[in-house]
Protein backbone atom coordinates (compact mmCIF):
# COMPACT_ATOMS: atom_id res chain seq x y z
CA UNK A 1 0.00 0.00 0.00
CA UNK A 2 2.85 2.39 0.85
CA UNK A 3 4.36 1.88 -2.60
CA UNK A 4 1.03 2.49 -4.37
CA UNK A 5 0.50 5.72 -2.43
CA UNK A 6 3.99 6.96 -3.23
CA UNK A 7 3.49 6.35 -6.95
CA UNK A 8 0.04 7.93 -7.10
CA UNK A 9 0.60 11.10 -5.08
CA UNK A 10 2.09 14.33 -6.41
CA UNK A 11 5.50 15.50 -5.20
CA UNK A 12 4.45 17.91 -2.45
CA UNK A 13 2.04 15.55 -0.73
CA UNK A 14 2.90 13.41 2.26
CA UNK A 15 0.15 10.76 1.99
CA UNK A 16 2.50 7.74 2.02
CA UNK A 17 4.13 8.93 5.23
CA UNK A 18 0.80 9.80 6.83
CA UNK A 19 -0.43 6.30 5.95
CA UNK A 20 2.72 4.76 7.42
CA UNK A 21 2.41 6.78 10.63
CA UNK A 22 -1.22 5.72 11.03
CA UNK A 23 -0.23 2.08 10.57
CA UNK A 24 2.32 2.49 13.37
CA UNK A 25 -0.44 3.94 15.56
CA UNK A 26 -2.70 0.97 14.81
CA UNK A 27 0.13 -1.42 15.66
CA UNK A 28 0.83 0.29 18.99
CA UNK A 29 -2.86 0.33 19.97
CA UNK A 30 -3.14 -3.32 18.91
CA UNK A 31 -0.21 -4.34 21.13
CA UNK A 32 -1.79 -2.53 24.07
CA UNK A 33 -5.18 -4.18 23.53
CA UNK A 34 -3.57 -7.60 23.18
CA UNK A 35 -1.60 -7.13 26.38
CA UNK A 36 -4.86 -6.34 28.20
CA UNK A 37 -6.86 -9.17 26.61
CA UNK A 38 -4.24 -11.83 27.40
CA UNK A 39 -4.76 -11.39 31.15
CA UNK A 40 -8.29 -12.93 31.29
CA UNK A 41 -7.82 -15.23 28.29
CA UNK A 42 -4.49 -16.79 29.30
CA UNK A 43 -4.14 -16.37 33.07
CA UNK A 44 -1.71 -19.27 33.43
CA UNK A 45 0.68 -17.86 30.82
CA UNK A 46 0.41 -14.37 32.34
CA UNK A 47 1.25 -15.77 35.78
CA UNK A 48 4.42 -17.35 34.45
CA UNK A 49 5.51 -14.57 32.06
CA UNK A 50 3.90 -11.49 33.54
CA UNK A 51 7.00 -9.37 32.94
CA UNK A 52 6.64 -9.75 29.15
CA UNK A 53 2.99 -8.73 29.23
CA UNK A 54 3.69 -5.82 31.58
CA UNK A 55 6.58 -4.57 29.45
CA UNK A 56 4.42 -4.61 26.27
CA UNK A 57 1.66 -2.77 28.13
CA UNK A 58 4.04 -0.14 29.53
CA UNK A 59 5.84 0.38 26.22
CA UNK A 60 2.64 0.77 24.22
CA UNK A 61 1.13 3.08 26.88
CA UNK A 62 4.23 5.27 26.76
CA UNK A 63 4.18 5.42 22.96
CA UNK A 64 0.47 6.30 22.97
CA UNK A 65 1.16 9.05 25.51
CA UNK A 66 3.95 10.48 23.33
CA UNK A 67 1.77 10.25 20.24
CA UNK A 68 -1.17 12.07 21.78
CA UNK A 69 1.12 14.74 23.20
CA UNK A 70 2.58 15.49 19.74
CA UNK A 71 -0.56 14.69 17.75
CA UNK A 72 -1.53 18.29 17.13
CA UNK A 73 1.79 19.02 15.40
CA UNK A 74 1.47 16.13 12.94
CA UNK A 75 -2.08 16.80 11.77
CA UNK A 76 -2.65 18.60 8.52
CA UNK A 77 -5.76 20.08 7.03
CA UNK A 78 -6.36 21.02 3.45
CA UNK A 79 -8.63 23.03 1.23
CA UNK A 80 -9.28 22.43 -2.43
CA UNK A 81 -10.33 25.18 -4.83
CA UNK A 82 -11.38 24.65 -8.45
CA UNK A 83 -10.29 27.38 -10.85
CA UNK A 84 -11.13 27.95 -14.52
CA UNK A 85 -8.33 29.70 -16.39
CA UNK A 86 -8.41 30.01 -20.20
CA UNK A 87 -11.03 27.23 -20.42
CA UNK A 88 -8.78 24.86 -18.42
CA UNK A 89 -9.86 23.54 -15.06
CA UNK A 90 -7.17 23.79 -12.40
CA UNK A 91 -7.34 22.43 -8.88
CA UNK A 92 -5.53 24.46 -6.25
CA UNK A 93 -4.75 22.52 -3.10
CA UNK A 94 -3.62 24.28 0.06
CA UNK A 95 -2.39 22.21 3.02
CA UNK A 96 -2.17 23.72 6.50
CA UNK A 97 -0.21 22.79 9.61
CA UNK A 98 -2.80 21.69 12.16
CA UNK A 99 -1.54 23.43 15.29
CA UNK A 100 -0.74 26.83 13.84
CA UNK A 101 -3.17 26.88 10.89
CA UNK A 102 -0.30 28.16 8.75
CA UNK A 103 0.11 27.23 5.10
CA UNK A 104 2.19 24.07 4.58
CA UNK A 105 2.03 23.76 0.80
CA UNK A 106 0.27 25.16 -2.26
CA UNK A 107 -0.05 23.02 -5.36
CA UNK A 108 -1.89 23.13 -8.69
CA UNK A 109 -3.05 20.31 -10.93
CA UNK A 110 -4.70 20.29 -14.33
CA UNK A 111 -6.22 17.02 -15.57
CA UNK A 112 -4.53 15.18 -12.66
CA UNK A 113 -1.12 16.42 -13.76
CA UNK A 114 1.17 18.79 -11.89
CA UNK A 115 0.99 22.27 -13.25
CA UNK A 116 2.10 25.79 -12.32
CA UNK A 117 4.21 26.58 -9.25
CA UNK A 118 4.31 24.16 -6.30
CA UNK A 119 5.40 25.76 -3.05
CA UNK A 120 6.26 24.17 0.32
CA UNK A 121 6.72 26.04 3.62
CA UNK A 122 7.98 24.99 7.06
CA UNK A 123 6.06 25.58 10.30
CA UNK A 124 7.61 29.03 10.70
CA UNK A 125 6.34 30.13 7.28
CA UNK A 126 9.78 30.06 5.63
CA UNK A 127 9.95 28.83 2.06
CA UNK A 128 11.40 25.31 1.79
CA UNK A 129 11.10 24.71 -1.94
CA UNK A 130 9.38 26.05 -4.99
CA UNK A 131 9.13 24.23 -8.30
CA UNK A 132 7.45 25.02 -11.60
CA UNK A 133 5.65 22.22 -13.49
CA UNK A 134 4.02 21.95 -16.89
CA UNK A 135 1.99 18.85 -17.81
CA UNK A 136 3.49 16.79 -14.95
CA UNK A 137 7.07 17.68 -15.98
CA UNK A 138 9.45 19.70 -13.84
CA UNK A 139 10.29 22.84 -15.80
CA UNK A 140 12.33 24.76 -13.26
CA UNK A 141 13.45 24.50 -9.64
CA UNK A 142 12.92 28.01 -8.33
CA UNK A 143 14.26 27.20 -4.89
Amino acid sequence: MFFLLSVSTPDGEQKPFIFLSRMVDILVYGVMILSIITVPLYPKWVKEKWIINLSFFCLSSFLIYLGTRNQVRTQYSESIIKLDVNSKEYIKKIEYYGEYNKVRSISFTCKNKKDSIWTTFDEDGSLIKQEKYKDDTLVEKIK
